[in-house]
């Protein structure tokens, strides 16, 4: 039993760590200037991502839904990704 408590003690650690990651993240999107059409695409990405991460904390805080919570990481590093290809490799074309 000690070790499943220390356990669930780790996993509540690290949720409150996401959630200081996700308001950071959110705070910096906030400031992100939108200059083209190009890095409109690529902060639009990452709020899909921000928006998969969130929705995972919160099934994952809920404890129930562990599973749907881990279907959604995919879809988070593929938008992550994708923004970050738009942002840094794709041309305005």
């Amino acid at each position: 039993m000690q070790k499943l408590d220390q356990a669930n003690e780790t996993f509540d650690r690290a949720l409150e760590e996401c959630e200081k990651f996700k308001n950071a993240l959110v705070t910096e999107l906030g400031g992100m200037p939108i200059a083209s059409e190009r890095s409109r695409l690529a902060h639009l990405f990452l709020c899909i991502a921000l928006d998969h991460f969130r929705a995972i904390t919160h099934l994952l805080d809920d404890g129930r839904y562990a599973a749907s919570a881990f279907a959604l990481v995919r879809p988070v590093a593929d938008a992550s990704f994708r923004s970050v290809w738009i942002a840094q490799f794709a041309s305005d074309d």
